[in-house]
């Protein structure tokens, strides 16, 4: 039987979804959509749907409505705000709602449940901790960047299609990746000439405006060439 929630989900506009996560968000959750990347769509028992979803890593995504008939969301990924996972989930959710298709009811016990719970009891157990101990920060968090052997352990650990995602993960979420790769899939098909003509558009748009120093005032106007250096690297290694 129909839960009464999926005729609200059902009304969802594009432009609902937007201002619920944001635009960027919601562009790279219909990435995702469009990428089959949202796995075992369930229903839940009060109406809202969970899924695996496959990112960096397979995270689980729950998406409901609360009383106030607004989009509300849970996931397993670091991301403290409305995620993408949570947007693909509510777009395949709605393509199945529109083509017709049934959509099964997560089982009772089922992993995903469990791991959202331990989820989000670990985020209240933070919370209260931080609110007892404003001044002390745990020996845990001091730290977060991974020392090099670590990180490497870590990319070693990774299958083929789990790097892949990771990688395309990282190239969604930072624009300098994405350009990096970009400039090698144009060299690793010889496409020289498209490098070239991405370094002599950037020369000439860093130098339409002339560079200046005031040391006495500390302003000034010093372009920034890095991106042109890596490039000219890149085709000298040719």
């Amino acid at each position: 039987m129909k839960h009464p929630k999926a005729d609200i989900f059902k009304q969802l506009t594009w432009d609902d979804i937007e201002a619920w996560a944001g635009i960027n968000i919601t562009s790279r959750g219909q990435s995702y959509q469009r990428s089959l990347r949202v796995q075992e769509l369930a229903c839940t028992s009060n109406g809202g749907v969970v899924a695996w979803v496959k990112g960096s890593r397979k995270y689980v995504t729950m998406v409901d409505i609360d009383g106030k008939e607004e989009l509300t969301s849970a996931c397993t990924c670091p991301y403290e705000d409305v995620c993408k996972h949570a947007v693909a989930v509510v777009l395949e959710y709605l393509e199945k709602l529109k083509q017709n298709i049934q959509v099964p009811t997560v089982a009772e016990g089922d992993t995903r449940l469990t791991l959202l719970d331990n989820t989000q009891e670990g985020a209240r157990y933070e919370e209260s901790e931080d609110l007892e101990h404003t001044d002390v920060q745990p020996m845990a968090s001091q730290s977060r960047k991974a020392s090099p052997d670590t990180l490497h352990s870590y990319l070693e650990r990774q299958s083929k299609e789990e790097f892949i995602a990771l990688i395309e993960d990282m190239a969604e979420r930072y624009p300098e990746v994405h350009e990096a790769l970009h400039d090698r899939c144009h060299l690793s098909q010889g496409e020289v000439s498209a490098l070239v003509k991405k370094v002599r558009k950037e020369i000439g748009r860093l130098s339409a405006e002339p560079a200046w120093v005031n040391p006495w005032k500390g302003e000034g106007n010093v372009p920034d060439y890095s991106e042109v250096r890596d490039r000219l690297v890149m085709l000298l290694s040719i």
